[in-house]
């Protein structure tokens, strides 16, 4: 094989890989296409060219061949010309009139071309002339299409960016040490002076396109596949390297083992080693040329498993610096942080930008609104040339002093937390369509651990406050509670010493006041009896009002004694019914008791019973001391909803209970508005002590009343005794 032939077939290689790579890549965007079919035709013009030098053909074939030659080329210089219309970006547009017509004209080259070198035997026109003629219109349509590659993209320059402007630059200086030279060699010198000896020049003289065109893939990231191309080296080099291996290992095995055992056992290694050496050249690539050669899929995973770990915001940030720097290899990163208070960025890390000190950086609407808003990434030289306006160049200008090459918003819920800035890659290159499409991913990642992140400080924060706050109340509480302690152990002291300091001479008071009444002094006259029966009156109230203070003071020290025992409920209550029935007569009210447990085991209960009279004999007072008239009814009964539970009712057609009242009957010092009306020198004490009494009895005690003036009805619940035989025990 000839050098030249290594040359024709790894340049139809080339261009046709490229074309599948460039397709591949975007196959929506126009520039690509254009790209794709400017190196299929490329391709194609190569391998016709090889062929019609290297193989013999007659007759049909050979003029088939030479039409196929003629149409590749009349279609690299068609697609030039698309290439010029549409590189860098496409200024320029053709009206429909002015697009068919350039379609008509080619496919009417190509009919034409395989009539002339098909049929024009056959045609009365001279066959020469004919040729002569098609020669001609062919290298016009050459000339007339195929500049347009250098001239189109020349008159875009001026309003193109950095990148671009290199990239048009170096396009164009490949297309004149190539395609020009090469139509010199191929078209002029053998049709207009016949010389043919020059024609292999022409593929030569296209190393210098495929030279220029990698150029600018590679450090001008045209058409954005400079990272499909490293990954194709790498997958290049892994496959020649499992390949070599296998061999090696199978004239190796081949001495030791039988074929058949051979073959299956260097497969098995060669598919279990692949992945080990691919991962060998990434790492490579990465490390020793700082390479954006990075698995999108295995990037996003590991990132999003990370920053699920941390919860400190500069943990975080740390992480996210860590992670990019592992990527993309820039010479700074930075995270910025939105500042509500301030409107303003705030740096939280920084890790190379020289900011001099400089915290804050205003926002910008207008990026926010086109850009940032949409979890787009900002390349900060392609924003300078595209936006003037002169706040956003401020803006701008601001970051690029310092070294900034591109921001990623931090997007959570439509709200932009922050930024993620970077400084140019350490090899130079700009960042590509794929690392923006990465940092959009990872920016929506490094969003949410952000957000966890300051929601965890805010909470160790709040926590750290809440916890001062509550010690110090709790301070404050502290120093409440002991005086008020301090002024209840007063109160309670004073209540027993008074109480016990009155007992003594209100007592005296009913005894004396007895023996006027019962005439031991002698005989009284009515006036005189009626005073000393309103004094007995208002003593046996202070009395009443003595023995429930002493019995307040006994609750909350702790000093009653209660001589538990076991006892029938019925008898304890028929005995009370009968006392206050002559009470109630008075009244000319209606006392009634029924019992509605006929089997005395079910009516014991264990209880004092001497305290348990006082509290049925309270609540049957109250009844009849609230009642105007009607009926009170005393029932004895099994709890509703509970076996084990036996229920005392004393049901009035008083006063009633408002709604309001209920929730503070039973609370010290308490009495309803209707209730001091009709008897205003109670003290409010009765029914909190009725209460703490059945709840020492394991019991409870509640009201019930549909209203004001449409009665009450007072149940206190006690549990039935598990034990029948009758055993007295104290307690406290």
């Amino acid at each position: 094989m000839y050098w030249y032939d290594l040359i024709y077939l790894s340049c139809f290689l080339i261009y046709f890989g490229l074309a599948l790579i460039v397709y591949v890549k975007n196959t929506k965007s126009k520039t690509n296409q254009a790209f794709t079919w400017l190196f299929i035709s490329l391709s194609g013009w190569i391998f016709i060219s090889y062929l019609l030098q290297q193989l013999e053909f007659n007759g049909f074939f050979n003029n088939f061949f030479k039409s196929l030659f003629f149409i590749f080329v009349e279609l690299v210089a068609f697609f030039a010309f698309w290439v010029g219309l549409y590189f860098p970006e496409k200024n320029f547009s053709l009206s429909k009139t002015k697009r068919s017509l350039v379609f008509f004209w080619i496919f009417f080259l190509i009919g034409l071309t395989l009539l002339v070198n098909l049929l024009s035997h056959k045609l009365l026109i001279s066959q020469e002339k004919l040729l002569n003629v098609f020669y001609l219109i062919f290298i016009i349509h050459f000339y007339f299409f195929a500049p347009a590659i250098i001239i189109l993209p020349l008159l875009k320059y001026k309003k193109a960016n950095s990148r671009q402007k290199s990239q048009i630059i170096f396009l164009i200086t490949g297309c004149v040490f190539s395609i020009l030279p090469a139509s010199f060699t191929n078209l002029i010198l053998p049709y207009f002076f016949q010389i043919n000896e020059y024609q292999a020049l022409g593929v030569i003289f296209t190393l210098f396109f495929l030279v220029f065109i990698f150029y600018n893939i590679i450090f001008n990231q045209l058409l954005d596949i400079k990272l499909v191309l490293r990954k194709s080296f790498v997958y290049f080099f892994s496959v020649l390297t499992s390949v070599w291996l296998a061999m090696a290992l199978y004239f190796i095995f081949n001495l030791v083992f039988p074929i058949y055992f051979t073959n299956i056992l260097i497969l098995t290694i060669s598919v279990i080693v692949f992945s080990k050496i691919k991962d060998f050249y990434y790492q490579s690539a990465n490390r020793y040329f700082f390479s954006s050669l990075y698995n999108v899929k295995e990037v996003i995973k590991s990132s999003s498993q990370k920053l699920a770990t941390v919860q400190k915001p500069g943990q975080v940030y740390g992480l996210i610096s860590e992670i990019l720097n592992n990527i993309f290899h820039p010479q700074a990163i930075g995270v910025l942080i939105f500042n509500e208070s301030r409107k303003k960025y705030q740096i939280k890390f920084n890790k190379g930008f020289q900011t001099k000190g400089r915290k804050y950086y205003q926002s910008n609407q207008f990026l926010k609104q086109k850009y940032i808003k949409y979890n787009q990434s900002i390349l900060i030289d392609q924003a300078l040339i595209l936006h003037n306006q002169p706040k956003t160049q401020k803006f701008l200008l601001s970051l690029k002093k310092i070294g900034v090459k591109l921001i990623t918003p931090l997007n959570y819920e439509n709200k932009t937390i922050g930024l993620i800035v970077l400084g140019a890659k350490q090899t130079n290159d700009t960042y590509n369509q794929e690392d923006l499409t990465v940092l959009s991913i990872l920016g929506s990642q490094a969003a949410i651990a952000v957000q966890n992140a300051l929601y965890f400080n805010q909470i160790l924060e709040f926590n750290q406050k809440l916890k001062q706050e509550v010690e110090q109340a709790t301070q404050k509480l502290r120093q409440a509670n002991e005086k008020l302690q301090k002024a209840d152990a007063y109160k309670t002291e004073f209540l027993s010493i008074a109480s016990h300091q009155l007992r003594t001479p209100l007592t005296s008071i009913k005894g004396f006041s007895h023996l006027l009444m019962d005439g031991a002094y002698g005989e009284l006259s009515k006036k005189q009896m009626l005073t000393i029966e309103k004094i007995f009156i208002s003593n046996e109230r202070l009395i009443s009002l003595v023995e429930d203070l002493l019995n307040l003071t006994r609750i909350e020290q702790g000093r009653i004694e209660y001589e538990f025992e076991e006892i029938d409920l019925h008898k304890l209550v028929s005995n009370v019914y009968k006392i206050m029935k002559i009470q109630a007569k008075h009244k000319n009210l209606d006392l009634v008791y029924k019992n509605k447990i006929k089997k005395e085991a079910n009516r014991i209960i264990k209880a004092d019973d001497r305290k348990l009279i006082e509290v049925i004999g309270n609540l049957v007072d109250n009844a009849i001391k609230y009642t105007a008239q009607g009926t009170i009814t005393i029932t004895l009964k099994k709890a509703d909803d509970q076996k084990d539970k036996i229920q005392v009712r004393i049901q009035d057609t008083g006063v009633g209970i408002d709604k309001n009242q209920k929730a503070k009957l039973f609370k010290k010092f308490s009495r309803g508005k209707n209730i001091q009306v009709m008897h205003a020198n109670g003290t409010g004490l009765g029914l909190y002590i009725v209460k703490e009494l059945i709840q020492a009895h394991q019991g409870k005690v509640w009201a019930e009343s549909p209203g004001k003036g449409k009665g009450s009805t007072f149940i206190v619940e006690l549990p039935l005794s598990k034990n029948k035989n009758k055993k007295s025990d104290k307690a406290k």
